[in-house]
């Protein structure tokens, strides 16, 4: 049963995924992408290799002289020691002056990113965390709060989902925000847990259900993950204790009144693998003479822009309060409505990242004393530039629901639908269970 709900929840989560990557990240990373590669055009590339070449060439005309001196000349080990770390250094420089270029041309980038992005985490922390919370009720769905016998026992599984409200969270993003989305068309959430209970008296039932700390990391070999990492961490556990008023004869009806406690955490991390832009190459350059105090040298630069996305949410919550049910018992089939009201608290952080990468790469070839020595060096740096935003939202203090649902029972099996309905938020949940009770 194990195996089979985590299967579950890795097609669950796939789905999730699916929702909501295609529609944001990809068109968020490719218009990012596109503005970092305007930055890194050929005149810029060659502006910046024009400067680091012409303190590169001086620092080796001085290793130069310090290979011809009269007194102590630098050993062939020692010199190709000292130009190794020269071209280190080049790499290091030209590195930081492609992030300066990042840095001063970003006003693009952190548009992109800011506006559409950040509204995205804002909303996503605000309103996905209210689906969260009413999905965290869902996964123990029960018409018959009332087992009518002890020693009785219940064991089963159940699931739950409430899509978050994306008309609310497009129109917190703004227009720039809703171009990154425009194809979202849901935010479900996932509830999931093993179910038990027994009855200790006649009236009174105790129920609980639990989902052990999870990790899943979802394989990015099938085609639509082939390009992000996706990782899902999930947990929650309730306990219930409900006592029946009326136990509800057949073809009447039976309510109960319960009181329960419960706790959940999770959180989803999505992130884009690094896209490459094509590189651009800068304009070779030959300087300097082939003579004992000075290196000719032939310099060859490189630069491709490499960049992704990335995306980590964590929640954790906790909620107490009393839930009211009343039961129609028709024989097999039992509809079912209640309500229940909650107090809760917690928070959901959301970050979402851009990172951008000017990878470098130097070619070198310098000889020095009319040809006598040669020196070559292939240098790659990558200078990262990097966007953070960041959000936290605190839980709402109470928590409304209305319930309705319909449960079969036949012989020791009990399989159950349900939808609850926070008007506040203007949520819908739904929730399927399935268990065997034993008397």
């Amino acid at each position: 049963m194990w195996q089979g709900t985590v299967t579950m929840m890795k097609k669950y989560i796939f789905i999730l995924f699916i929702t909501i990557t295609e529609s944001i990240f990809s068109l968020g990373s490719a218009q990012l992408g596109t503005e970092l590669g305007g930055l890194l055009t050929t005149p810029n590339v060659d502006a910046i290799a024009a400067i680091q070449f012409a303190a590169t060439q001086t620092a080796l005309n001085q290793l130069a002289a310090e290979m011809s001196s009269l007194n102590n000349p630098l050993t062939l080990t020692e010199a190709q020691i000292k130009f190794d770390t020269i071209m280190q250094n080049s790499s290091t420089l030209i590195g930081a002056d492609f992030v300066t270029l990042i840095k001063t041309n970003q006003t693009n980038i952190d548009t992109i990113f800011s506006t559409g992005f950040k509204e995205f985490g804002r909303a996503l922390g605000y309103y996905y965390q209210k689906a969260i919370l009413l999905t965290q009720h869902l996964t123990y769905p029960v018409g018959v709060d009332n087992m009518g016998t002890y020693p009785s026992f219940y064991i089963g599984a159940g699931a739950g989902s409430t899509f978050a409200n994306v008309d609310a969270v497009k129109m917190v993003a703004g227009p720039q925000g809703q171009a990154l989305y425009t194809d979202l068309k849901a935010l479900p959430s996932l509830g999931i847990s093993l179910n038990g209970g027994f009855g200790i008296t006649d009236r009174i039932d105790v129920r609980f259900s639990l989902f052990p700390p999870s990790y899943i990391n979802l394989p990015s070999s099938r085609k639509e993950l082939q390009n992000y990492d996706i990782a899902f961490k999930y947990s929650a556990y309730k306990l219930k204790a409900n006592y029946c008023v009326w136990p509800g004869k057949p073809f009447s009806g039976g309510f109960s009144i319960g009181t329960f406690v419960g706790y959940t955490e999770g959180s989803l991390s999505v992130n884009t693998k690094q896209e490459s832009l094509a590189p651009v190459q800068a304009t070779t350059i030959t300087s300097g003479a082939d003579t004992p105090f000075s290196f000719l040298t032939t310099y060859d630069m490189s630069v491709t822009g490499v960049h992704n996305i990335g995306a980590q949410s964590q929640w954790k919550s906790y909620t107490i309060g009393p839930e009211l049910k009343v039961w129609f018992n028709l024989f097999f089939i039992f509809p079912y409505f209640g309500y229940g009201v909650g107090y809760q608290s917690g928070s959901i952080d959301t970050t979402m990242t851009f990172n951008a990468i000017a990878r470098v790469t130097e070619n070198v070839s310098a000889s020095t004393g009319n040809g006598t020595t040669t020196f070559s060096s292939t240098n790659t740096h990558d200078a990262e530039y990097q966007s953070i935003l960041k959000s936290k939202h605190k839980a709402g203090k109470v928590l409304n629901r209305f319930i309705l649902g319909t449960e079969i029972e036949l012989s020791l099996s009990r399989i159950s639908v349900e939808a609850q309905f926070d008007p506040v938020n203007r949520l819908t949940g739904v929730a399927l269970g399935a268990g065997f009770q034993f008397h």
